[in-house]
């Protein structure tokens, strides 16, 4: 409903400051249903009721619509989202895959303001790996181990978005080991991270139609 009202507003003749408070409040009101939806799927995985429910999806349009979902944030932390264009499907619950990939484009984004967040797909064999790569402020390598661990939060006062409660990738990793896909982080401090959820397999069609191809070909 506050949603609504906002948008409500900004179709009214506003002036540039009042447009600022807009943004802000907009802001402030998509920090907390992030929270909330955090909150939410701790409490279905510790309920045990998430059970995957595996389809066939072609990847790129699945990324266009969550980097379409991400770019007012992109926008607002002066972030330059870009997406790697790939022809690969893959079998995978399409609704869980969202949540993993949401929150880790949702960090980059945090994290990595003023630089560059890429995502994009790395096929090894029969499988792929989804990765997200910024430039942001990184984590200290004594932090690693605990990262995806609930509440952990490896960022200080004075870092972007500190006040985070550490939720998000605690998420991926119990949906990713939900999935059967395993996940990795690499960071440096000051220079960025880069995380990746791996043994996403390629559908069988895919693999059939990349065969047909190869055989095709002159």
């Amino acid at each position: 409903a506050i949603g609504y009202q906002i948008d409500a507003l900004r179709h009214t003749r506003l002036s540039s400051g009042q447009m600022t408070l807009v943004d802000r409040i907009e802001r402030s009101l998509g920090g907390v249903a992030g929270l909330f939806k955090s909150l939410l799927d701790i409490s279905k995985l510790d309920s045990g009721s998430i059970e995957p429910r595996p389809e066939t999806f072609v990847l790129n349009p699945f990324f266009e619509e969550l980097v379409l979902q991400n770019e007012q944030a992109a926008f607002w932390n002066k972030v330059d989202l870009r997406l790697v264009p790939t022809s690969v499907s893959v079998r995978a619950d399409p609704t869980l895959l969202a949540t993993m990939v949401q929150n880790l484009l949702s960090n980059a984004i945090k994290y990595g303001r003023g630089g560059k967040v890429l995502v994009g797909v790395r096929r090894k064999g029969n499988a792929v790996s989804i990765e997200v790569h910024d430039q942001g402020i990184g984590i200290e390598a004594h932090d690693l181990p605990n990262i995806f661990d609930e509440f952990y939060r490896a960022h200080v006062a004075g870092d972007h978005d500190a006040e985070g409660v550490g939720l998000g990738l605690s998420i991926v990793r119990r949906l990713a080991e939900l999935s059967n896909f395993s996940v990795s982080i690499d960071s440096v401090r000051g220079k960025g991270t880069s995380v990746r959820l791996s043994n996403i397999y390629v559908s069988a069609d895919h693999v059939m139609r990349s065969v047909a191809l190869i055989e095709e070909a002159p």
